[in-house]
């Protein structure tokens, strides 16, 4: 019996808040693949790229796979 669903936000407009702001922040921390796959897909949808000079922090090996394979980056930090 799943304890946990997965779903989209009801409301965008936060989300879609954070994303024209990414310019701004210096770090993003991902703390699983699940985060990766729903930061993805939030790119794809705003239509907007993670820019250059935001830096990855992933929280274990499979979030680091799953930056590198949907980001397509390589993780600036993965703490022990």
């Amino acid at each position: 019996m799943p304890l946990l669903e997965l779903a989209p936000p009801t409301d965008v407009e936060p989300l879609a808040k954070a994303l024209a702001e990414l310019e701004n922040l210096h770090w993003l921390v991902l703390t699983s693949a699940n985060a990766v796959r729903a930061f993805s897909d939030a790119l794809a949808w705003a239509g907007r790229a993670l820019p250059p000079s935001v830096r990855v922090a992933s929280v274990g090996p499979a979030t680091s796979d799953a930056v590198r394979e949907l980001l397509g980056i390589e993780p600036g930090m993965e703490p022990p």
